[in-house]
């Protein structure tokens, strides 16, 4: 009986409260979609980036060596065109460490075992060696760790 005699007395005050806690609750599930929808445009923009950067390999055949396993790189030296493309995997590989570091774009379990697998050809081995050190500490100790894992799995 008092809580219908204090809510007679105090129903506004009731309705604002009810109203600011359910705007609060409905701004929160506003924030966690849009959130969301951020990390989706973000992992889709990466992916183009991807698409872009190794279209080029697959466009220009004097490329292809850059995933070969099997080089010579003394009698046949890195090309200029070589170099800059796994320069530009590697910002692009930095970009995505960084988004996924900050939780922008959802977390790409698989990236351990394609860093390893790109690294282990000579050609982006040798431009990795170097190109490291223009790379901060967090992104190089991750690459490193990918490349010297030979467990995919062990890696987090």
């Amino acid at each position: 009986m008092e809580f219908f005699n204090f809510l007679g007395q105090h129903w506004f005050d009731f309705l604002q409260t009810v109203g600011i806690v359910g705007g609060l609750f409905f701004t929160g599930l506003s924030f966690r979609d849009n959130f969301r929808a951020r990390q989706v445009a973000t992992l889709i923009e990466l992916t183009g980036s991807h698409r872009d950067i190794w279209e080029n390999l697959f466009t220009h055949t004097t490329l292809s060596r850059i995933t070969k396993r099997e080089v010579d790189l003394v009698r046949e030296p890195i090309t200029e065109h070589e170099r800059l493309i796994v320069r530009l995997l590697i910002l692009h590989l930095n970009a995505v460490f960084h988004a996924s570091e900050i939780s922008n774009v959802i977390r790409l379990e698989g990236i351990h075992v394609d860093v390893q697998q790109f690294f282990s050809a000579p050609i982006p081995s040798a431009i990795w060696a170097e190109f490291r050190d223009f790379q901060n500490r967090d992104f190089v100790r991750f690459v490193e760790q990918a490349v010297e894992s030979h467990d995919p799995i062990a890696n987090p």
